[in-house]
């Protein structure tokens, strides 16, 4: 009856030893996944922010505000990511607004937007020149006010839609050009005889 009890014994401080140096594996596994730093693309992030500006800390330039719900920025190659940007240019004259899914800066000058992207322009003398710009994805330089887009893009103004695959505008002119597979499609607003 001893050799049963030393056996039962035996085998009872075995697994409580197996037990132990299980549970101090475990242990050291956790400890040093936890001591290791997460590795970031960003240097910092802003979440439900109100705004950011291009290009940031540049005195005596013209700044660009974007708005956007979240922001992750990288010092090092100065690029910006976006959810859900967009930008609001006020002048004398004019205004337009660029908004779309995603957003990307390059350089703290060229801002990138990805994803049901949509352009309002308002001519502030006269309404009825309003248009409205829609595309895939477009790239808007912040110091020179221009666009370009190597995707499908179509214009629509009142009685009249122009598409095409390329698209070049300067904001501040207001001239713009399609580069390829242009269409215009011309409704005339109908006129009511009095």
């Amino acid at each position: 009856m001893s050799k049963k009890l030393s056996v039962i014994l035996l085998f009872v401080a075995a697994l409580v030893v197996l037990t132990i140096a299980f549970k101090q594996s475990i242990n050291r596994d956790a400890s040093s996944v936890q001591s290791k730093p997460l590795s970031l693309t960003h240097s910092w992030q802003i979440f439900e922010s109100t705004s950011w500006q291009i290009p940031k800390l540049t005195p005596n330039t013209k700044q660009t505000i974007i708005y956007s719900d979240e922001v992750f920025y990288q010092n090092k190659t100065k690029q910006s990511r976006f959810k859900n940007p967009y930008i609001i240019q006020d002048k004398e004259t004019s205004a337009f607004t660029i908004k779309s899914l995603q957003g990307q800066s390059v350089n703290d000058q060229i801002v990138h937007f990805n994803g049901d992207v949509v352009i309002h322009m308002v001519e502030k003398q006269s309404p009825s020149e309003n248009k409205t710009l829609k595309s895939e994805q477009i790239s808007y330089n912040t110091l020179s006010e221009t666009l370009t887009s190597k995707v499908y893009t179509e214009i629509i103004e009142p009685g009249l839609m122009i598409s095409g695959i390329g698209f070049k505008a300067n904001m501040t002119s207001g001239k713009y050009r399609f580069l390829s597979d242009v269409k215009t499609v011309y409704q005339p607003q109908k006129t009511e005889d009095k």
